[in-house]
């Protein structure tokens, strides 16, 4: 009897390597920013830089954002970002950024290419395919200047309210030695709060009503929102010093009903508490006994 060896497995494994070693300058590969369920070029399934160091650069010692309406942003409207990293001696760059609302990580606006010679668009991965990037093309990633990459493009901000939103980015400070060893990557983010446009009124009637439980530490909010915005609690002194501030987050139209723990029990006396939506405030008393 003839023996019969099949090497078609010997054969998927000598790809794969090849693959792992591919040196791809063309963009990031899909869902690699470092982001929220995210991996980078150094791990990613089929990453292209694996060994690379990785750095959470959260003080801009190497990457930087700039964003056009600088820290807050309006629904539906258009702005312009620039993505730098800045490190001395590298010739060539890459980077890859998405945009997800910080409630649900929901991919969060639209992207648009004003540079389609130096990056692209690209979809996510696997269970992040609803995510959209922009990446480095090849004609990317060498420095516009000695020692910096850079990349500019626009985003459209979500014409619905989904309250903060984070840009986080990954940049990459290649050796250029045409291999994927000695790479440097730098992680990144860059959050925004929405703006709703001056003269909305989303509070009905301007009226909300409060309660403190001060056996539980717990005091409740309500009221009821003509249309989605994103909503932050207050809560001053007599003195109109702050007791406890709570950040805002997203709501949903119509009638609201929140409560929040405090860190201390509050001593007798009146306070404050103070909803902010949309450039909108409204303010009620509390008597502590």
């Amino acid at each position: 009897m003839k023996k019969i060896y099949f090497l078609f497995p010997v054969f998927i494994l000598f790809c794969g390597f090849a693959v792992l070693g591919t040196y791809k300058t063309s963009g990031g590969h899909p869902s690699s920013t470092g982001a929220p369920g995210e991996a980078t070029c150094a791990n990613a399934q089929v990453g292209c830089h694996q060994g690379a160091s990785f750095t959470r650069d959260s003080t801009n010692l190497v990457n930087s954002l700039l964003f056009s309406g600088g820290q807050t942003y309006s629904p539906g409207k258009t702005y312009t970002i620039t993505v730098k990293a800045n490190k001395s001696g590298i010739e060539k760059f890459g980077f890859e950024i998405v945009a997800l609302a910080k409630n649900d990580l929901s991919n969060a606006g639209a992207w648009t290419i004003t540079d389609a010679n130096r990056t692209h668009i690209i979809n996510g991965t696997g269970s992040l395919v609803s995510r959209k990037y922009v990446t480095h093309s090849t004609n990317g990633t060498p420095a516009v200047s000695t020692g910096l990459g850079q990349w500019s493009f626009d985003w459209t901000a979500p014409t619905t309210n989904m309250g903060d939103i984070t840009f986080y980015y990954c940049t990459n400070c290649t050796n250029n030695n045409n291999a994927s060893n000695g790479e440097q990557l730098f992680v990144s983010n860059y959050t925004i709060k929405m703006e709703w446009p001056a003269g909305i009124a989303v509070v009905k009637d301007k009226k909300m009503q409060v309660h403190y439980d001060n056996e539980n530490r717990i005091l409740q909010v309500r009221y009821h929102l003509t249309s989605a915005s994103s909503a932050s609690i207050h809560v001053f002194n007599s003195e109109g010093k702050t007791v406890q501030k709570f950040d805002a987050t997203a709501k949903e139209a119509g009638y609201v009903e929140d409560e929040f723990e405090l860190k201390n029990t509050l001593s007798k006396g009146i306070y404050l508490v103070n909803l902010e939506i949309g450039g909108e405030k409204i303010t009620e008393k509390i008597l502590v006994n």
